[in-house]
């Protein structure tokens, strides 16, 4: 028996045998139902809302390597003593939120803080902190997220908003890492 004979009896066997049918369709669903689960494991971790919230929070945060963040197009420089008090902080009291006052100067649209002041805390706990109102003089109440959660709550945000008719040039951060924090206006 030459080569050619072989090859074409193999081939007559495997086009003829049901079980080399099976075995290749049993394979394609194989693969098939391993990619579905794949996808749906996929979709559940990436998109489920704590781990797409940090995600989207993370992307919209600025790292600042120096003490100037920028947001919507305004520069805001924090005092360098004050972002290496904050960034310490931050590691000392992961465990739960804290708040900060920030004051300085708004000019033309360039904020610049020169004063930090920690108002009085009524209570904090790792998914939040109340505390005893902002100065009007505040130009940014600055806040952590022990989780790396960069998004401002809506509670957060109505707290902005309330304090946005005593003083229109406020602005909301969330501080969620050290050197990175959002900010919200």
């Amino acid at each position: 028996m030459n080569d050619k004979e072989h090859k074409e009896i193999i081939k007559d066997v495997i086009e003829n045998d049901d079980l080399f049918r099976e075995d290749h369709r049993h394979k394609v669903w194989i693969l098939f139902m391993s990619l579905f689960i794949l996808s749906i494991t996929l979709t559940y971790f990436l998109l489920s809302v704590p781990s797409f919230g940090r995600f989207l929070g993370l992307i919209s945060t600025e790292v600042s390597d120096d003490n100037v963040f920028s947001y919507g197009g305004q520069n805001i420089t924090i005092a360098e003593n004050i972002l290496a008090f904050l960034n310490e902080r931050y590691q000392d009291q992961i465990e739960h939120e804290s708040i900060y006052c920030l004051e300085g100067h708004v000019v033309d649209g360039h904020y610049i803080v020169t004063k930090l002041i920690e108002p009085e805390v009524i209570s904090e706990s790792y998914a939040g902190v109340r505390f005893k109102s902002c100065a009007d003089e505040t130009i940014i109440m600055l806040h952590t997220h022990p989780i790396k959660d960069c998004v401002a709550s809506n509670t957060d945000l109505n707290t902005l908003y309330s304090f946005k008719e005593r003083n229109a040039d406020i602005l909301m951060a969330v501080m969620c890492e050290e050197n990175r924090i959002s900010f919200y206006g």
